[in-house]
C-alpha cells in the first residue's frame, strides 16, 4: 500500500544511515521534528521486516533545549492525605458527536488504578477540574474528549460539558492550591480522542505548546483522529503497563502500542510521546 512505501522510504532515509550506532543497549529514539515530520507517525516506520516502535520505544520533544530529562524520582510512600495516582475526565454522551466507549476507557483504567477521581459528561467541568486541582494532587492525568491541537495555542482546545478548555485556562486550572506544588508532579497527562489539526504541518506546535502550558512531565497524545473504541482499548494498556511494571513511559506506550500492530498503523501509530521519556 502507499502508506507502507512512504513508512519504508522514511525509515530508510531517517533511520537506516544510522542503524550501526543504533546497536548495543539502546532502548528508546528521542526525535526533535521539524516542518512536516511533527505529523509523522514514527512508530510505524518499516524497515522491511518490523516497526520501529517493535525495536525501541520512542518519544519527540519539541526542541533540543527539552532534551535534559532527569530519571523519576521513586514515588513517596509517606504521600499526602490528599495524594491520589489519577483524575479520569471525559465525554461520552454529552459529546458532540458522542464518545460511547468513552466511559468504558475511563471504567478500566479506574478498575486498575484504586486512588482514582472520575469526572464524566456533566461532571467534566472546567470548575469541577479547578476543584479537583485545587484539594488534590495527582500522578496521572487523562482526559478523554474532543479537542484539537492547532498551530497556535490560541487555537487549541480540549471539550468540556460547559466550555472550551484552552492551553492557558489549562495553566490556570493547575496553578491553583495544592497545584502549584502538583504542576511539576503530574508524571503524565494522556489526552484520548482529540486530534492534530488535518493536513496542518505547524498543527504540531499547538500539541507541543499545550504539554509544554501543563506543566507535565510527559504528554501523550494523538496526530489524527481515532474511533473512541479504539482509544478504549489502547489507553488501559498504557496504564496496566505503566502501574504494574518497573518501565518508563516511553515503554509503557511502546508496550500498548506493540499489542496492536496485528492492526493496520492507522489505529495505533497516531498516539505519541512528547516530553520526559523515562
Amino acid at each position: 500500500s502507499r502508506f507502507f512505501r512512504y513508512s519504508k522510504f522514511i525509515y530508510k532515509w531517517l533511520v537506516q544511515p544510522y542503524t550501526s550506532e543504533l546497536t548495543g543497549n539502546i532502548k528508546t529514539l528521542v526525535f526533535v521534528p521539524d516542518g512536516a515530520f511533527r505529523l509523522v507517525p514514527f512508530a510505524a516506520l518499516h524497515d522491511g521486516k518490523r516497526y520501529l516502535i517493535e525495536s525501541y520505544a520512542l518519544a519527540v520533544i519539541p526542541a533540543l533545549r527539552f532534551s535534559n530529562i532527569e530519571p523519576l524520582e521513586p514515588v513517596s510512600k509517606a504521600r499526602s492525605k490528599h495524594a491520589k495516582d489519577i483524575l479520569l475526565g471525559g465525554l461520552s454522551q454529552q459529546a458532540r458527536p458522542k464518545l460511547k466507549f468513552v466511559k468504558q476507557e475511563l471504567d478500566s483504567i479506574q478498575n486498575m488504578i484504586n486512588s482514582s477521581t472520575v469526572l464524566l459528561d456533566s461532571l467534566f467541568t472546567a470548575d469541577n477540574l479547578f476543584y479537583q486541582f485545587k484539594t488534590n494532587t495527582y500522578r496521572y492525568i487523562l482526559l478523554a474528549t474532543h479537542g484539537i491541537f492547532s498551530e497556535t495555542v490560541q487555537s487549541t482546545f480540549l471539550k468540556t460539558s460547559e466550555q472550551d478548555i484552552t492551553p492557558d485556562l489549562l495553566e490556570k486550572l493547575l496553578a491553583t492550591g495544592q497545584a502549584i506544588e502538583q504542576q511539576s508532579n503530574i508524571e503524565l497527562l494522556a489526552l484520548s480522542a482529540c486530534q492534530t489539526a488535518r493536513g496542518n504541518e505547524r498543527a504540531a506546535l499547538g500539541l507541543a505548546g499545550l504539554a509544554v502550558k501543563s506543566g507535565a512531565q510527559t504528554v501523550i497524545a494523538s496526530l489524527w483522529y481515532i474511533e473512541d473504541k479504539t482509544s478504549a482499548l489502547f489507553f488501559p494498556k498504557v496504564f496496566q503497563a505503566l502501574t504494574s511494571d518497573s518501565v518508563s513511559r516511553a515503554c509503557a506506550l511502546q508496550t500498548a502500542q506493540k499489542k496492536l500492530t496485528h492492526l493496520h498503523p492507522a489505529y495505533w501509530s497516531n498516539y505519541v510521546l512528547i516530553g520526559n521519556w523515562m
